[in-house]
């Protein structure tokens, strides 16, 4: 599939195609995840007591020649 889209340089689906697949498909989705936390406790790797996701969205504005670490490394 990589190398279809690399071959076709196709850049992705796109914001509305994202958008369309999650409405399509919110009552998939969700049982979807209600079985991931399920297989995650029951493999022991969650307490489940408090589940809490992160969608902070932080903008990037970093170029390598702003970039601290390279600088170091230099």
């Amino acid at each position: 599939m990589i190398c279809s889209k690399l071959i076709s340089k196709d850049p992705g689906p796109n914001y509305h195609s994202i958008a369309d697949f999650r409405k399509i498909n919110a009552s998939a989705l969700q049982n979807l995840f209600k079985l991931f936390v399920l297989f995650l406790k029951e493999a022991g790797l969650i307490g489940g007591n408090v589940i809490a996701v992160d969608g902070t969205k932080i903008r990037g504005n970093n170029s390598k020649d702003a970039s601290p670490l390279l600088h170091i490394q230099k």
